[in-house]
Order: structure tokens, then C-alpha cells, then sequence
């Protein structure tokens, strides 16, 4: 997963749920325009808590595993019950 498909995940998520950028962005803690630029895919570093703020307040969760992993039957399952 790049940086575009995490900051579209979050773009996506936010949306869903009717949070505008600003909401998101205060209670991350990160201003708007940090917010605007994650969702693009155009922030070259954020950091990895501020990273994990917006997560987290958007109720996901990071899981890391090796590159060129391509998931499993079960994993793909897990993922959509999740």
C-alpha cells in the first residue's frame, strides 16, 4: 500500500462517515491543510504518531506485513468480516 491508497483509504472513511477535514484534522491534531495533502497522497512526511492519530481516529488499525505478500483465502476473508 502507497502513500495514495492509504491517504484515499482515509479520504474514503472520512466521507462515509460525514467528517469533514477540519473535525479530522483537529482531533488528530494535524492542521487541514496536512489533512488535504495525506488524503492526496502528496505529503512526503508526516510521521508515523501523527500518522497513527489519524488512524486511529477513524477507527483503523495498521497491519504490517512482508512486501509482494499477497494475501491468503483466509486473510482476504478476515478482511472483509473486519
Amino acid at each position: 500500500m502507497d502513500a495514495f491508497e492509504i491517504g484515499m483509504a482515509i479520504r474514503n472513511a472520512r466521507k462515509e462517515r460525514r467528517v469533514t477535514q477540519a473535525a479530522l484534522a483537529q482531533v488528530a491534531g494535524l492542521s487541514r491543510e496536512t489533512l488535504i495533502r495525506l488524503e492526496k497522497g502528496t505529503i512526503h512526511d508526516l510521521g508515523f504518531r501523527k500518522l497513527i492519530r489519524v488512524l486511529e481516529a477513524m477507527d483503523f488499525e495498521l497491519h504490517v506485513r512482508p512486501a509482494g505478500h499477497l494475501p491468503v483465502l483466509g486473510e482476504t476473508m478476515e478482511d472483509d468480516h473486519a
